[in-house]
Formats: C-alpha cells, sequence, structure tokens
C-alpha cells in the first residue's frame, strides 16, 4: 500500500510540476519573451527526469508481478 501511495504522489507531482512551469512560462511569455527560452529549455528535463521515473516504477511492478 505504501508503494501505491507513493507511485500516486509522484504521478500527481509530475503532472503538477509540468502544469506549474507551462503556467510560468505563459506569465513569462505576457511579461517578456526571452525569459520563455529559459523555461523551454527546463520543460525537456524535466519531461526526461519524470520519464525516468515512470521507468523505474514500471520495473519494480515487472518485478512484483513476477
Amino acid at each position: 500500500m505504501i508503494d501505491k501511495k507513493k507511485m500516486i504522489y509522484k504521478i500527481v507531482g509530475g503532472i503538477f510540476y509540468v502544469i506549474m512551469i507551462l503556467v510560468l512560462s505563459f506569465i513569462c511569455w505576457k511579461m517578456e519573451k526571452r525569459v520563455l527560452s529559459i523555461f523551454f529549455i527546463l520543460l525537456p528535463i524535466s519531461f526526461l527526469y519524470y520519464y525516468m521515473e515512470f521507468a523505474q516504477i514500471k520495473k519494480i511492478i515487472k518485478i512484483r508481478s513476477n
């Protein structure tokens, strides 16, 4: 049960994190367009981080199911 809760928190956290970056980038785009490029550099890095997290979770699920 603890592992499932952690997994749910990571998924929700990942979605929330991406939404926050999109909102911040939109605000910066409205204010100053140069700042937006920084967020577009950070966004793929954050996606990569959460992709790695999901890959780890999938491995754990495969190990548990076998």
